[in-house]
């Protein structure tokens, strides 16, 4: 909560200075996102690591930046990916964030922003004969550092493509287990010192329109 509240008074901050200085530009789109997904568990005493498949899904970004002189700007914004579904398998991760963004020039910049997110995965699976449903929750900070590249539509308008670099380890605090095959039973599980790999690729295109 207190990540939150940070965030969000940092967007209350742009959001205010850039609309009195007239400096405001909104920027949005969509991205298509991979995932290295692998998971480190300590259950009952034993290290695990759990491997999955890369995963890769869209997702979305809107936000707002303040220049703070010709070659630097502030932004505030959300950041969603997924919910990509596969094998039964459904998950997503979506938070504010605050990034610095340096402009190498007209069309080009450079930025690094850190994010907090919330994580939700739900998956269904087999196992000695019965069908079992678990919910994974948690949140922790992630970071994103990469670029963009803008051109020209109109005198206010551009459009905007970027490639990202997603920086995110998931620290899972909430697991229920249930049996789904005729009953409703929980299954109290214990993860300790659990940690989900969500880091990753961002490709993302969409526009910049400057107030």
């Amino acid at each position: 909560m207190k990540k939150i509240l940070i965030l969000g008074s940092l967007m209350i901050f742009v959001i205010g200075f850039g609309v009195s200085a007239g400096k405001l530009d909104f920027v949005g789109g969509l991205t298509y996102n991979s995932f290295d997904m692998n998971m480190d568990a300590e259950i009952i005493g034993l290290d695990l690591n759990f491997e999955f498949d890369e995963e890769k899904d869209m997702g979305f970004y809107a936000g707002l930046r303040y220049a703070l002189q010709d070659n630097i700007a502030l932004g505030v914004g959300l950041d969603k990916a997924g919910s990509f579904e596969e094998n039964d398998l459904e998950q997503s991760i979506l938070g504010p964030y605050a990034e610095v963004v340096y402009k190498l020039n007209e069309c080009i910049d450079l930025r690094a922003a850190v994010a907090f997110y919330q994580y939700d995965m739900d998956f269904d699976m087999d196992f000695r004969d019965k069908a079992y449903g678990a919910a994974f929750k948690g949140d922790d900070v992630g970071f994103i550092f990469g670029g963009g590249y803008q051109y020209p539509i109109q005198e206010n308008l551009s459009f905007n493509a970027s490639l990202d670099y997603r920086v995110l380890n998931i620290n899972v605090e909430n697991v229920d287990i249930e049996i789904i095959d005729n009953v409703d039973v929980p299954i109290d599980v214990s993860f300790v010192n659990t940690e989900l790999n969500l880091s990753g690729f961002r490709l993302g295109a969409g526009i910049m329109y400057s107030f």
